[in-house]
């Protein structure tokens, strides 16, 4: 009765979340300015934000930022700093409480919803690829791109024959998602793959590493050139080779947009034409890399934390691992760290039953080896099973008449 009584107050609570109305219309396309390219810089003016939740948290105040057009600009600090708030609120994730942000000289609440999202790309820290091919994941991007690949001959199938067979419109997306890919330095590793563009890439497939789905998420952000990029801890869960991969791939599509990065790793950051150091939802200091750490405040502080474990050198000599490592070298050694897991998985699971066999004897009495190995019989066992749910028998007969 407990569990009943659960799901029915959270069917309640669903119910009245579902019926709840939306303060921001996100599917009409009437409402709002629609506008075909990016109308400016991205200005927030003293914003006062708390999320609905708790109300009297206010995580942003009076918070001012002009983010440029075309420039890297990279938000840092603490976690609950509100870095994550700002990337909400350029998404129009939520509306502020006091302020405004600014696209241009447009109020971005004035803009219509879908038109000023279809200027943001996104990849996040853990993204989140469907149960499809990469060439569809990628594609995700454009809903008509999605919709004219959703066919069982996109997946694991031999991508030339496929795409030979398809229309005119497959094989102009098949073109730009290779382009996508491309630019994302995804490309190399998804024509290794056995069905290349077909290859399936959900979320319970092992067949690409963490580094090789985020420069798929990475290309499916590029697919459809967004003039505004926004880096959410992209590359926070990756192996140091694999950051040095995404990071180069991430300077490169950097060029020509506007790029906002949250960061947890500074020497991500490094190149950023302006870093803003954020703590309790307030700006302590903006500049470059070098200015910050030469005035030796909140930024510097974070750097030397994040280095005195590994490091002693002063913190204007503090370096990040040589970037002018060759590529190829580096998914080399990618492919071969992986190469090597697989082996030592298979090595250990060789190795278990032999291990089980040793424990098993050193812990038995000698006396008991033939009742260790003779076993239970099944009747035995559901009769044990059954005793163990004595006290739940009225439900499991209740359970049963009712499927009847």
């Amino acid at each position: 009765m407990q569990i009943f009584a659960a799901a029915s107050s959270a069917f309640i609570k669903l119910v009245a979340t579902i019926n709840k109305p939306s303060l921001i219309n996100g599917t009409t396309t009437r409402e709002g300015q629609i506008f075909t390219t990016i109308l400016g810089d991205l200005e927030f003016r003293r914003v006062d934000f708390a999320y609905p939740s708790r109300p009297e948290v206010v995580v942003l105040k009076s918070f001012s930022l002009r983010i440029p057009t075309n420039k890297h600009t990279a938000l840092v600090g603490l976690s609950g700093s509100g870095k994550s708030t700002v990337a909400a609120l350029v998404q129009r994730l939520y509306d502020s409480i006091h302020g405004d942000v600014f696209l241009g000289e447009h109020n971005m609440k004035s803009i219509n919803f879908k038109c000023a999202r279809s200027f943001i790309g996104t990849v996040a820290q853990n993204s989140t690829l469907l149960n499809r091919s990469v060439l569809e994941n990628i594609a995700y991007s454009l809903i008509q791109a999605c919709q004219i690949l959703l066919m069982p001959s996109v997946k694991e199938t031999n991508p030339e024959e496929a795409i030979a067979a398809s229309s005119s419109k497959v094989q102009t997306i098949v073109r730009l998602v290779r382009d996508a890919a491309t630019e994302a330095d995804a490309l190399g590793f998804i024509n290794r793959l056995q069905y290349g563009m077909s290859t399936a890439a959900g979320p319970g497939d092992n067949r690409l590493s963490g580094g090789q789905k985020q420069r798929v998420a990475l290309a499916r952000a590029i697919f459809r050139r967004p003039s505004i990029l926004l880096l959410d801890e992209a590359t926070a869960s990756l192996d140091s080779a694999s950051e040095h991969l995404i990071q180069m791939a991430l300077e490169r599509v950097s060029e020509g947009r506007t790029t906002i990065s949250i960061a947890q790793r500074l020497s991500t950051i490094r190149n950023a034409d302006n870093i803003v150091v954020m703590s309790q939802g307030e700006i302590l200091e903006q500049g470059t890399y070098p200015d910050l750490i030469a005035r030796d405040g909140a930024f510097a502080s974070l750097v030397r934390l994040q280095t005195l474990s590994s490091s002693d050198e002063p913190i204007s000599e503090i370096q990040t691992q040589d970037f002018n490592e060759d590529e190829e070298y580096l998914q080399e050694k990618i492919d071969n760290t992986e190469l090597a897991k697989v082996k030592s998985l298979d090595n250990a699971r060789k190795s278990t039953p032999v291990a089980d066999h040793s424990d098993s004897d050193e812990t038995l009495a000698p006396g008991n080896d033939k009742a260790a190995n003779k076993g239970r019989s099944f009747l035995s066992t559901f009769l044990g099973i059954l005793s163990m749910a004595r006290p739940h028998l009225q439900f499991v007969f209740l359970g049963i008449a009712g499927a009847m």
